[in-house]
């Protein structure tokens, strides 16, 4: 048994303390960051050709893309919203971003 462990100071893990951090902070996957993303039967595996739509679930809000960087915009237009307002639920407007 290592020394450490023996005096009951078992040295943490950096994935230990992003855990416990985490949990203080908040949940590490909170709902205002889910999203729900449906490909059309034509998408590649590769994402060259991506065809979907996207939808936020805390907000309902939902868009339809045509490319994996259209999506990619969308998501990271979202997040933007999202830090810039926290504590805000925006829950009244169900239209695209």
């Amino acid at each position: 048994m290592p020394d450490e462990e023996k005096a009951g100071t078992r040295s943490q893990s950096p994935l230990d303390k992003v855990r416990r951090q985490s949990v203080a902070d908040g949940p590490s996957l909170p709902y205002a960051r889910a999203f729900v993303v449906q490909f059309t039967a034509d998408t590649d595996a590769g994402l060259e050709y991506a065809v979907g739509r996207i939808e936020h679930l805390e907000t309902g809000r939902r868009e339809r893309f045509e490319s994996a960087d259209d999506l990619l915009l969308w998501i990271s237009a979202l997040l933007a919203r999202d830090r810039d307002a926290p504590g805000s639920s925006a829950r009244e407007d169900r239209s695209s971003p």
